[in-house]
């Protein structure tokens, strides 16, 4: 009887797997973005060092991998802004309850606005974007693509405006977890 005792599920434990919850979406998402922008420096500067002429197909494989890669990650981060966002909603719950009780003030309990209004969405947005950008640029920058076959330009044309579409599909996309009535009525407004 006491093993269910413990496992049982009580306020405190379901804010602190919450918390736990809110720390390991933040370290993933730090994690990329420390990766994200030095892979592709690394890999840019690398190409611009080894640019010729004969490598021009490689170039534009290795602009459209890293540009598809990020972007894949991109939309992973916002999907891991969006369990982070929920995660925060679940554990204000607790927080305000508690709060409430100790003798808090209302408006002391309220999570303060990102500096600038530019919080976590629209900085991993802005540096998502820009490493996809920055790809996408790499074979306009180090090659002549007028020498390239006119197939080639198209295809690597098509495939920048797709990628570029995804990109802007990613950065207007909503992460925000939670109805907007129902953000409302909690009064945590994004």
């Amino acid at each position: 009887m006491e093993a269910a005792k413990s496992d049982s599920v009580t306020p405190a434990r379901m804010y602190d797997v919450l918390q736990a919850s809110i720390k390991e979406t933040d370290e993933i998402s730090f994690k990329l973005l420390g990766l994200v922008p030095l892979v592709n420096g690394a890999a840019l500067l690398t190409a611009v060092l080894g640019v010729g002429s004969s490598q021009a197909l490689a170039i534009i494989v290795l602009s459209l991998f890293g540009a598809v890669v990020t972007l894949g990650l991109f939309w992973w981060e916002l999907r891991n802004i969006g369990y982070c966002l929920w995660f925060i909603a679940l554990a204000e719950s607790f927080e305000a309850t508690v709060l409430a009780q100790v003798g808090v003030a209302e408006e002391v309990r309220k999570r303060p606005a990102a500096p600038g209004n530019v919080g976590k969405r629209n900085a991993e947005k802005l540096i998502y974007s820009t490493v996809v950008v920055s790809w996408l640029a790499l074979p306009v920058t180090l090659l002549d693509l007028k020498a390239l076959p006119d197939l080639a330009r198209l295809a690597y044309g098509v495939a920048v405006a797709g990628v570029i579409a995804w990109t802007i599909g990613a950065i207007l996309a909503e992460v925000d977890p939670l109805p907007k009535n129902a953000r409302a009525a909690s009064g945590n407004a994004a």
